[in-house]
Formats: structure tokens, C-alpha cells, sequence
């Protein structure tokens, strides 16, 4: 497939400092630094749990990549967040390599104090790349988190809040949350952004298949993983008549790509897609760096929301779109 590269620079600008490059953790020898991220969250008697959940597995190196030079941002559950979480368990109860992609989950590979999520939120940015991945295919992609402020209140995927922010390190900063930050699902994400309550609403209105449950299908079991096309509130709005009963499913599958995770610089000018669940196949188109997709009726004006493109779940990948797609219901 073509490469998307104008639509592509707008995922990577992310508003400056909140632009994240996919890479892993690194470990730089060559450089010191005098106070680092892990002295921060061992000199916080509060975040003890943090710090042997970072010991228990040392062959992640985790705490060697958080002491080096480098520049993160750490979400930093607090004790009684890691209380609720383990629910009497025990930190070596959990697998080593679970235990690491949900450490991985709460690091975003770029310094991020509260204010530049908040003005990145002013403009329209919801997403962060987090150093937490999945193998798709041969290659890894790397996972987003939501972040949104609401009453004043930093919160990441609907369900962690930030009660205490801005502990400064040589190489990032910690943020002190309430909640340990489970890994995302396409559910998860629609879910906690409130863009896209009208979708939610429609995937679970009375009369329709469980598609909660369908689109938490784990990563590599048939059906996942899924592109979900997925449009905003106003999109709903814009219909004249919203759906029911059996048209609505088939409009709700005509936004669900099964076992595919289409990222968008994937996306070039005629390419078709595979078979939505509904059967219809969508077209796209590059117009002035903004994607269009034409839907099975006919309709060529659903646009990309540039902001947020690439909307990375352990399942499946979202695309925000502003138009609702409509499938040939004359089938």
C-alpha cells in the first residue's frame, strides 16, 4: 500500500511536546543524570507498591530505563491504588510479562508536565503514545492512553486521575494517579471518550448484537483485531434519522473492519477496503493532506479527524471520523 504522508505529519506534530516517536525504553550509558524518575518515585513512601512492582521483574530493565537519560512521563499509581488492583493478591501472583506490559501501559515516551496535556486537550488532542506495545503481524505497534480534563481534573482512560502532578526529574516527570491504569480495548476507548457517547449509545441500544463484548475480542483470536471507524457525536447529530432495529446493525458494521489493524499511513487514494462486517467495502481518498472514505451508498464526505488518527487498542485500531458511514441497505 501507498504511503499516507501527509495525513501521517499530523499524528506525529501532536501539538510539539506532547509528539511521541514509537520506540522502545533505552538504557544510555553515556549519559548521567543527578535526580531521575526512579529516585523521584522511591524518595514517595506513598508509591512503595510502584517500586516493587518495578523490582519484581528484573530482567525488564525498567528501573535501569527510568534512571537513564531519556525523556518520559510516568502515571505513578499510588499504594492504595495498587491495593485495590491486587485485591488481596500478590505483585509475584502476576505473570512477569503481564505485570510488564501494565507497568509499560503508565509510561509515555516524552517529558509531559500537567499543563501541556491540558492545552494539548484545549486543542483537540485526546491520545498519548505509551511505551506499552502489541505485535501486530511481524511489526509492533505502540499503544495510546486517553487523557481528557474534566472539573479541572487530569484524568488517563476514563478511569485514573491525577491527585498529585509536576514531580520533576532530571529525565520526565510523575504524576501521581488514583487508579492503576489497566491496558486499553477499542471498548475501553469509547468508553472513556465522551466524543463518542452517541456510538456508544448505538452499540448498545436494545435490539442490537452484544458488540461490547464482539469488539473485546483479544488481539490474535478471530475476530480481532478491528479498525473501527468511528464517528463523533456531531456526526449522529448530523443524521436526519438515527437507525434502528436491523438497519442500525448494518450501519454499525459498516464502521468494523475484522481481523485487520489499518493504520493510516496504510491509506492512499483508491485503495478499497477488505469487507466491512456488513459486507460493503469502503473507499478512500487523499484530498488537500485530509482522508476521505466513501461508504456503500455513495457517500464521499466522511472525513479523518486529523487530531486523532491512529487511536491504538491492545484489540484493534480507531480512526475518529465526522460523518456516519451509510451502507447499500438496498442489499
Amino acid at each position: 500500500m501507498k504511503h499516507f504522508i501527509n495525513l501521517k505529519s499530523f499524528i506525529l506534530l501532536f501539538l510539539g511536546a506532547i509528539s511521541l516517536v514509537s520506540c522502545d525504553l533505552s538504557n544510555d550509558e553515556n549519559n548521567t543524570i543527578n535526580t531521575s524518575i526512579v529516585d523521584v518515585i522511591k524518595a514517595n513512601p506513598n508509591l512503595s507498591s510502584l517500586v516493587a512492582a518495578l523490582e519484581e521483574n528484573p530482567e525488564s530493565n525498567l528501573l535501569n530505563s527510568l534512571s537513564s537519560f531519556g525523556s518520559y512521563t510516568v502515571l505513578a499509581p499510588n499504594n492504595a491504588a495498587f491495593d485495590e488492583f491486587l485485591n488481596g493478591a500478590a505483585l509475584s501472583d502476576i505473570p512477569a510479562a503481564d505485570l510488564e506490559a501494565l507497568l509499560l501501559n503508565h509510561i509515555i515516551l516524552t517529558q509531559a508536565n500537567a499543563a501541556t496535556f491540558v492545552s494539548a486537550n484545549e486543542n483537540g488532542v485526546f491520545y498519548a503514545k505509551t511505551a506499552g506495545s502489541i505485535l501486530i503481524g511481524d511489526e509492533r505497534s505502540y499503544l495510546n492512553i486517553f487523557f481528557d480534563v474534566v472539573d479541572d481534573v487530569l484524568s488517563f482512560n476514563g478511569e485514573a486521575n491525577v491527585i498529585q502532578a509536576n514531580l520533576v526529574a532530571d529525565n520526565g516527570y510523575v504524576h501521581i494517579v488514583d487508579k492503576v491504569i489497566k491496558i486499553p480495548s477499542i471498548v475501553d476507548f469509547v468508553v472513556a471518550d465522551s466524543r463518542f457517547s452517541s456510538l456508544l449509545g448505538a452499540l448498545t441500544a436494545p435490539g442490537q448484537p452484544d458488540f461490547p463484548t464482539i469488539l473485546s475480542t483479544p488481539n490474535g483470536t478471530a475476530p480481532a483485531p478491528f479498525t473501527v471507524f468511528a464517528p463523533v457525536n456531531e456526526a449522529f447529530t448530523a443524521l436526519e434519522t438515527v437507525p434502528t432495529g436491523e438497519e442500525l446493525t448494518k450501519v454499525l458494521q459498516h464502521h468494523v473492519i475484522a481481523e485487520e489493524n489499518i493504520f493510516i499511513n496504510q491509506i492512499s487514494t483508491g485503495l478499497e477496503s477488505p469487507a466491512t462486517l456488513e459486507g460493503d467495502i469502503l473507499t478512500f481518498r487523499i484530498q488537500n493532506g485530509f482522508g476521505f472514505i466513501e461508504d456503500g451508498s455513495g457517500n464521499t464526505d466522511a472525513k479523518f479527524i486529523s487530531e486523532n488518527l491512529d487511536i491504538q487498542a491492545k484489540n484493534g485500531i480507531i480512526h475518529a471520523i465526522d460523518k456516519v458511514l451509510i451502507p447499500n441497505l438496498d442489499n
